[in-house]
């Protein structure tokens, strides 16, 4: 009886022992031990790919910061060229410009000093076939239709030029003096052609015209056609540069009619031979396509 009450109690504080000491500990040491593990992590995009998705957002978002991209058929140098602005100095300009008109009046002031035409009436077989149609006595209403369409042309284009500029008075001033100095240069051209050449008018060729006059000797090249041609080209060539001459097609087609117009009616009014006015048209046109593209210098600085 005694022996197994000993025994119970050794097994007893074995249990107790085991509990509360090295059983447990043992237990522990054969459960896994908890680590990181990085492959139960989502997968982390590149660097690469990550430096890209942002410089992507940024550009996104630079574009609406970048200026209104240009209509359909207009090229880079057609945006620039509508800032274009001419190079004008005031004083340099306004002198050049006084200059070159007091050329063109010289030849009239002092066409008596020049050599002139003495024939009264001229020999028409010198004429070619084109020329001796035009042949005949004065038309007073022609010559004031060919005056009309001259004022026409230079007021039409001066009131174009004057509307069509911002509300600048540089700018203003710089396209007329641009305008004044085309048609001021080609009837320089124009003047003292007229002098070297002294050709009689078509009416001087009547077989009963016995007046002999200065003016009368002045035929080649057409004054008229010069100023409206050189005004007409000028005022094209300032649209063409700007890049807005298919925009005011219509007003140029309107001075145009006028150009036209002053050439042919000085030929009916007799005043002018075919040749005369053709040869105007071309001093006209060629010096008003050209003098806007010497001055095309400076452009317009961005508005700030």
């Amino acid at each position: 009886m005694a022996r197994t009450g000993l025994r119970w109690l050794v097994l007893t504080g074995v249990v107790v022992v085991g509990l509360t000491g090295t059983a447990p500990r043992e237990a522990l040491a054969q459960v896994p031990s908890l680590r990181f593990d990085p492959r139960l992590l989502p997968a982390r995009p590149p660097l690469a790919s990550v430096s890209a998705g942002l410089r992507a957002q940024a550009l996104r978002f630079d574009s609406r910061l970048l200026p209104a991209r240009p209509p359909l058929f207009a090229t880079s140098s057609q945006v620039q060229a509508s800032e274009l602005r001419f190079n004008a100095p005031p004083v340099l300009a306004t002198s050049v410009l006084a200059a070159t008109f007091l050329g063109a009046l010289i030849p009239s002031l002092y066409a008596s000093k020049f050599p002139t035409a003495t024939c009264a009436p001229c020999n028409p077989a010198g004429l070619n076939f084109l020329d001796r149609g035009a042949i005949g006595q004065v038309r007073p209403g022609s010559a004031t239709v060919s005056d009309g369409a001259l004022y026409a042309v230079m007021g039409g284009a001066a009131l174009l030029v004057f509307g069509e500029a911002p509300k600048d008075n540089n700018v203003i001033r710089e396209d007329m003096t641009v305008l004044l100095q085309s048609i001021a240069t080609a009837s320089l051209i124009t003047s003292w052609l007229k002098v070297i050449v002294h050709r009689p008018r078509p009416f001087r060729y009547v077989p009963a015209e016995t007046t002999i006059t200065v003016q009368s000797g002045l035929s080649f090249p057409s004054g008229h056609s010069t100023a409206a041609w050189s005004a007409l080209f000028s005022y094209w060539s300032m649209q063409t540069l700007r890049g807005r001459a298919r925009q005011n097609s219509a007003r140029i087609a309107l001075l145009a009619t006028a150009a036209v117009t002053t050439a042919v009616f000085r030929v009916l009014a007799r005043q002018h031979f075919p040749t005369d006015v053709m040869a105007g048209a071309a001093i006209g046109a060629t010096v008003g396509w050209i003098i806007p593209r010497l001055y095309a210098k400076r452009a317009n600085p961005p508005p700030r």
